[in-house]
């Protein structure tokens, strides 16, 4: 119930940038998988650093490390949303994960499989551009 609870609060954006930074922090380190779409919602978020060191402990976006701890459902849920994202930071940081948690190769291979089974041409054109989007990850 309490990882549902703190998936509710993330999800409700009713929280501060600061409060949404331990959030995110907590629901990776409790592997709650409940968060996915929370946490896939906040996949751009960028931690803000004061000067006190405040987050120095967590990465910039600490949704990405959150849903890299989530594992495979992580991988389910990106795969059902990364071809209807338009937005290319988002795809880049979703393929980010992809390759961290499968590996480069076996994620694009997942990729290429997906836009080849995919019937629907809007959401082909999703694939191609999440392929791009891989392609210019480091």
């Amino acid at each position: 119930q309490l990882r549902a609870d703190l998936a509710a609060r993330l999800a409700s954006g009713k929280v501060s940038d600061a409060g949404k930074t331990y959030l995110i922090y907590i629901l990776g380190e409790m592997r709650a998988a409940e968060a996915v779409e929370p946490l896939l919602d906040a996949i751009d978020f960028k931690t803000r650093r004061d000067g006190s060191g405040m987050h120095a402990r967590w990465d910039q976006r600490p949704a990405e490390l959150a849903l890299r701890s989530l594992g495979f459902a992580s991988v389910r849920a990106i795969m059902r949303r990364l071809p209807s994202e338009s937005v290319e930071l988002r795809r880049q940081l979703m393929c980010e994960v992809l390759d961290n948690l499968l590996g480069r190769a076996v994620s694009r291979a997942m990729l290429d499989d997906a836009l080849q089974n995919e019937q629907n041409m809007q959401r082909r054109e999703g694939w191609r551009e999440a392929i791009r989007s891989q392609e210019a990850t480091p």
